[in-house]
């Protein structure tokens, strides 16, 4: 069983993790955004999950997995050559894919990186989420044209203005919702929440959570899995 958790007052929920540090910032308040999840504790029925969403949403859409290494290392130059997914570009090629080195201070550096994914990758994607170290990925109507054609800017802004750098590196992906959500454009991430839970959630406008979701998505689901629509303050059965 999936369970549907959806609600459209982000400033006032603790379901989703919005901390109150997030409050206020670009666009003035949360009024015009929402926030929906899918929820299960069965892993093979979570990544069934993933699976058929992306099919679905490659379907006319683009999306991008956009990812942070988690924790600064030393550079050295076959470090630089390797990259965070060396094995990844060895067998799919440079096409589709971006990253870039931030140099850090004593001798340590990070590498974030963009994946577009298509049809062809979405096995081995999900195979090796948790290598890839996704933060957040960016599902769009149409192609976003700062992560086509300018990748390396993308990456330079999230470095400058979404991470934090401490023995761990943390991007802010709360701030990326307000910095690139639109009325075509969805946030979304995958994380387990510590109670057994597998997590994927979406975020976006009310307009895009409705049209890219509920209404595009949602049906596709009910034909494989059994969905129970849940309050986002009620507890997991």
């Amino acid at each position: 069983m999936i369970e549907i958790f959806k609600t459209d007052n982000l400033k006032d929920d603790k379901f989703f993790y919005f901390s109150p540090a997030h409050i206020g910032e670009e666009r003035g308040n949360l009024s015009p955004l929402s926030a929906l999840a899918l929820v299960t504790k069965d892993d093979k029925e979570f990544q069934k999950l993933l699976e058929l969403t992306l099919q679905v949403y490659l379907q006319g859409n683009s999306i991008y997995a956009i990812m942070v290494e988690r924790f600064p290392e030393y550079k050295s130059r076959l470090r630089s050559y390797a990259g965070l997914n060396y094995a990844w570009r060895k067998d799919h090629g440079e096409e589709g894919y971006f990253e870039k080195e931030f140099d850090l201070l004593e001798n340590q550096s990070f590498f974030a990186s963009i994946l577009k994914l298509d049809g062809g990758k979405i096995k081995r994607f999900l195979s090796e989420l948790v290598s890839f170290e996704l933060v957040f990925g960016l599902l769009s109507e149409d192609a976003i044209e700062l992560v086509e054609n300018t990748p390396g800017a993308f990456l330079d802004d999230l470095f400058n203005n979404m991470i934090t750098i401490d023995k761990t590196i943390w991007a802010e992906w709360q701030s990326a919702v307000f910095k690139y959500t639109t009325p075509s454009i969805l946030l979304f991430r995958v994380h387990s929440d510590g109670q057994d839970r597998m997590r994927l959630e979406f975020f976006g406008t009310h307009e895009a959570i409705e049209s890219m979701v509920s209404r595009a998505l949602i049906p596709r689901l009910e034909e494989k899995f059994y969905l129970r629509r849940r309050q986002p303050g009620m507890g997991m059965t």
